[in-house]
């Protein structure tokens, strides 16, 4: 935590609590629990009494117990406690040394990790007794923590462990050494007091001692609870002190007990954790002032950006771990990152910080060369270099950042090895490409920076952009971020995935070029990106001279799969990338291996966003340069790639319309980039039948996800390519194509399209796709009064076909199609019921998709005749898109239902589903349904809010201009004087009636006119109707938009 040190409406206790403990030294007690000890991974007293009765159980269940305190009361009939567990299991003062030192002294490996060991806290409090701030220290920790950081401080402290110790009622007044007092014993002793009992009451004398320290002392508390030491709860609101108040540090909101104590003590809390507080504190007293000449930390000119999740994480793993690698690829930003980490935790290693620079050493010798030369040690002929390192910093307190270990992963590793077993209180973090394989090793690995997507509005929330506006600001000075050129920087970050050493090059050309063109110009990133005044370091002058250093350290075989790998795009499988990338002459276990190293190698990134399923990735710009190495291979592993995709998506369309439909939708979101590349390699190579055969597959998935639109665009590019087709395959496409024409073009277009479908599976007797295709048909001749008779019998030939080759979902949609278009054409309601439940019959529990759009259309069509049993089905619908995620079908009952509340007379509750309505068909694209969804909404507001329904009517209208469609266009307009004559604008409406009563287009019939003027003729008197009406005459479309 950082604090404020500028006044505030009241000081901040920490500053109130360093200028009292200055000017009255000695004059504060520190009381410490469990929760000081927790960083450096110590046991409690009663962590050790659940093991040692896990161990115990062991022998009698063969494996660990869920409950220790519970099953040892049950076997032993009576409550555990840690001296009388600890008296059963050992004799001896050896054994039970023996046995406890496992708990509580750190083996070689935990020394390694600096576990059980002081921490940061404990080293700061050394500082303040050192320096005579603190005297006296109450624990309740069986732990020797304390007294090992006053050794290493050569501080000769008084330690009192039990009541005898506490016999000298003087002990305060005589004191001339720091006094420990460790309330609930040492874990080496006999008597120690851990369970509830033993903590409830102490010995007069230890209770005489504290009743001293807390009359006569202020106190700071750290890592104690309150909850179950209850003695010494009740000895600190017995004994207040009136001359110095109490302070209690803990990063969490106190328990009710704390504060009862903090109220009677005169307290104040401080939220924070006892590592930040206590090297805070000692910050402010003048404790930690440095010796500049200790701290090796390179000056940088540039600002730091963004990084704050990554510092913080990287400072928290520096106090938990002794060794750190910082892992990823050349240029994303691992050097700055652990220079930042050096310089914000200085001030806790005093014997200094050294940044060491290994990018130009090559061997054993090189590195402690460099070592030698950057720690100031003085080398000597007479000793081996190492020997002088370890002479010079065996006891200091050091933190080192060995900064480009890539090129000497065997030689580094030894000498850190070496270093950390020699040099107990160093900590080291590298910056690499491929971790050191050390196991005592902790990788950080850091990713790129996060970035916006296309269509993100606020840009400057991300580090990537930051970057760049930074950059390129320090380059023109004159730069902003704007409206204008906002997407052209989303989009070169995003292109740049990220990498911040590819964005300060990308930035760098803002001199010469504006964003839109560097934008333009990443396709030839590597002539783009190249600055020499960005960094000496040649390696890092362009991003080729990045990626050349990093691609010259691998293998051969690492280097051919990276190439094959680059035909990827977004993340894929394991599966994938063996049965693409795979070669002859090497087997499973080999491509494992390889690509193991081209991951620590910091080339592939992986990632186990799906589920547990590991998935791989490439960063643009590396996959670009691997791409340009494949050379005259692409098109083989394009092709591999777009025939395997093609086989796996095969494989899914047999459940994509079943009950697994969420199953076969997250594989394909999964692949969506994949297969979108395979898409358009099959149209660079005029493959028709592949190509078709990807997007029929996508149908339900594109349904599902709203991208209907990009469906329809991706058929229309493929459906008139010259090139062999399977006909079945190009009947089921020209069927599905149909469909979405009738969105998207019109019904004309449409028709032409099945009857090319018909014609085609006619000629194969391809039965099935001519009764799907005459059912698609029989919705065309149904909107007209004139040709329903037309579109049953369509139905009943549909029927025919069906049966001749049965498909479940097929005829479930020409049953029901046949009992609607009766119902439509004036049966009775039970006639629609009853074709949905024999419809119902065939896909109930096996198809999903249909089964939703039976009972949604029987709810819309129900609507008009039996208002009541509508909702009935749109719920049941409803229910079955939120369960297999039909997004779709969900979209349509949302409309459906919005109608149902308007006739229900419940505005509100159709709001809320045609505003979802309308944002669906939106990100769609679909603007007929966004015209129209706009028109319900106006006529839902004019109540309650007449300008925005005005801004719907008006919306709608200007779409319908821009897209010049015009039956919308007209029924905007229709809709827009209805609304002009409810809110008593008379005038305008007339106008608009002339305008309207003047078009010559087949969607508006003399009839439409006739109630119109029936409407407005009466409002108005018949010099002022003629006299506006005329005006309308002369407008344009565009015109109608100012009324």
């Amino acid at each position: 935590m950082s604090y404020n040190y500028s006044l505030m409406d009241e000081i901040n206790p920490i500053i109130s609590l360093a200028l009292n403990i200055s000017s009255n030294k000695g004059g504060y007690a520190l009381l410490i629990g469990s929760g000081v000890s927790k960083t450096s991974k110590m046991p409690t007293g009663w962590d050790v009494l659940c093991q040692l009765i896990n161990d115990i159980s062991i022998f009698y269940n063969k494996k660990p117990v869920d409950n220790p305190i519970e099953w040892y009361q049950k076997i032993f009939h009576e409550m555990p406690d840690y001296s009388s567990i600890l008296n059963k299991l050992t004799k001896t003062p050896v054994e039970r040394s023996l046995l406890l030192s496992s708990f509580f002294e750190p083996s070689q490996y935990e020394t390694r990790q600096g576990y059980k060991l002081p921490s940061k806290a404990h080293k700061e409090i050394a500082k303040l007794i050192s320096n005579g701030y603190i005297n006296v220290i109450i624990t309740t920790n069986f732990d020797r923590l304390i007294e090992k950081s006053l050794f290493d401080k050569n501080i000769n402290a008084k330690i009192i462990n039990t009541p005898d110790g506490a016999e000298n009622s003087s002990i305060l007044l005589n004191l001339k050494k720091p006094l420990v007092v460790k309330i609930n014993g040492d874990y080496m002793d006999l008597i120690t007091k851990n369970t509830k009992q033993e903590l409830s009451s102490y010995d007069s004398r230890i209770s005489n001692l504290l009743s001293q320290i807390f009359k006569s002392m202020g106190l700071i508390v750290v890592g104690w609870s309150s909850l179950y030491d209850i003695a010494l709860a009740e000895a600190l609101k017995k004994n207040t002190c009136s001359s110095f108040p109490t302070y209690w540090i803990d990063p969490y909101e106190l328990n009710d007990n704390a504060k009862n104590i903090l109220s009677t003590r005169n307290g104040s809390h401080i939220k924070d954790n006892a590592d930040n507080f206590f090297a805070c504190l000692t910050n402010l007293i003048g404790l930690n002032k440095l010796n500049n000449d200790s701290f090796k930390i390179p000056k940088i000119y540039t600002k730091f950006i963004g990084r704050e999740d990554d510092i913080r994480s990287c400072s928290n793993l520096l106090f938990d771990n002794r060794l750190v690698s910082i892992t990823g690829f050349g240029g994303i930003g691992k050097t700055r990152l652990a220079i930042a980490v050096l310089e914000l935790n200085k001030s806790s290693f005093s014997d200094g910080c050294y940044f060491i620079d290994l990018s130009q050493c090559n061997d054993n010798h090189s590195i402690l060369k460099q070592i030698v030369k950057y720690l100031n040690i003085t080398e000597s002929t007479e000793i081996p270099l190492i020997e002088s390192i370890f002479q010079s910093i065996a006891n200091k307190e050091l933190f080192m950042v060995f900064d480009n270990c890539e090129q000497i992963i065997v030689p580094i590793a030894n000498i850190i090895n070496t270093l950390l077993d020699n040099c107990p209180k160093i900590k080291i973090f590298t910056t690499t490409r491929k971790p050191l394989k050390l196991p005592y090793e902790t990788i950080y690995n850091l990713g790129p920076m996060n970035y916006p997507s296309e269509t993100e509005k606020t840009i400057l929330n991300f580090d990537s952009v930051k970057l760049f506006y930074d950059r390129a600001k320090s380059k023109l000075n004159s730069f902003t971020i704007n409206e204008s050129n906002s997407k052209f920087i989303a989009s070169i970050c995003k292109k740049l995935d990220g990498i911040p050493l590819a964005i300060e090059l990308a930035a760098s050309r803002i001199v010469a070029l504006s964003v839109d063109q560097i934008d333009s110009k990443l396709a030839e990133k590597f002539k783009l990106l190249s600055d020499s005044s960005i960094n000496t370091n040649y390696r890092q002058q362009s991003l080729r001279n990045t990626i050349d250093w990093s691609y010259g350290l691998l293998g051969y075989k690492e280097r051919m799969l990276l190439q094959r790998m680059s035909v990827f795009s977004g993340s894929y499988s394991l599966d994938a990338i063996e049965n693409i990338c795979h070669e002859d002459d090497t087997d499973a276990t080999e491509m494992l291996d390889l690509l193991s190293e081209l991951i620590e190698n910091s080339f592939i990134i992986k990632k186990t966003t799906f589920g547990s399923e590991a998935r791989y990735r490439i960063l643009e710009p590396i996959k670009e340069y691997a791409l340009e190495k494949l050379g005259s291979n692409i098109k083989e592993y394009k092709q591999k790639h777009m025939l395997y995709f093609q086989s796996y998506m095969n494989g899914l369309e047999k459940i994509t319309k079943s009950k697994e439909t969420i199953i076969a939708c997250q594989a394909i979101e999964k692949d969506y980039d994949n297969i979108m590349a395979a898409l358009e390699f099959a149209y660079q190579t005029n493959n028709k039948s592949i190509g078709l055969n990807l997007i029929y597959n996508m149908r339900f998935y594109c349904a599902n996800k709203g991208f209907i639109k990009s469906q329809f665009e991706n058929y229309k590019r493929f459906i008139n390519l010259d090139s062999q087709i399977d006909d079945k395959i190009l009947v089921d496409c020209l069927n599905d194509y149909a469909g979405l024409t009738t969105i998207f073009l019109d019904m004309e277009e449409s028709i032409r399209y099945l009857s090319q479908s018909y014609k085609k599976a006619y000629d194969i007797k391809y039965y099935d796709g001519m009764a799907f295709c005459l059912y698609s048909i029989s919705s065309y001749h149904f909107v007209s009064q004139n040709t329903r008779d037309i579109a049953l019998n369509i139905l009943y030939k549909a029927k025919v076909a069906a049966l001749k080759e049965p498909n479940d979902t097929t005829m479930a949609r020409i049953l029901y199609a046949i009992g609607r278009k009766k119902h439509q054409n004036g049966e009775s309601y039970l006639v629609l019921t009853d074709a949905c439940d024999k419809a119902i019959k065939y896909v109930e529990n096996k198809y999903p998709h249909v089964e939703a759009y039976i009972y949604a259309n029987t709810g819309q069509n129900l609507l008009q005749s039996n208002n009541d049993l509508s909702i009935k089905y749109l719920t049941k619908a409803l229910s079955i898109t939120e369960k297999y995620q039909l997004n779709r079908l969900k979209i349509f009952c949302y409309e459906c239902l919005g109608d149902y509340y308007i006739s229900k007379g419940k505005p509100e509750k159709a709001k809320q589903y045609m505003l979802e309505v309308l944002e669906s068909y939106k990100n769609n694209g679909m603007i007929s349904q966004i015209i129209y969804s706009m028109l319900s909404l106006a006529n839902l507001f004019i109540q309650e809010d007449h300008y925005k329904a005005m801004s719907y009517m008006k919306e709608a209208i200007k779409l319908s201009i821009k897209e010049e469609i015009t039956e919308e266009f007209v029924d905007s307009v229709k809709n827009y004087i209805d609304i002009l004559i409810k809110t008593n604008n008379i005038q305008n409406a007339t106008i608009l009636y002339g305008y309207i009563s003047n078009l010559k287009c087949d969607y508006i019939s003399s009839n439409d006119i006739s109630v119109l003027l029936d409407d407005i003729k009466p409002l108005l008197p018949i010099d002022e109707f003629d006299s506006f009406a005329s005006m309308g005459k002369t407008l344009n479309p565009k015109q109608i938009l100012l009324l």
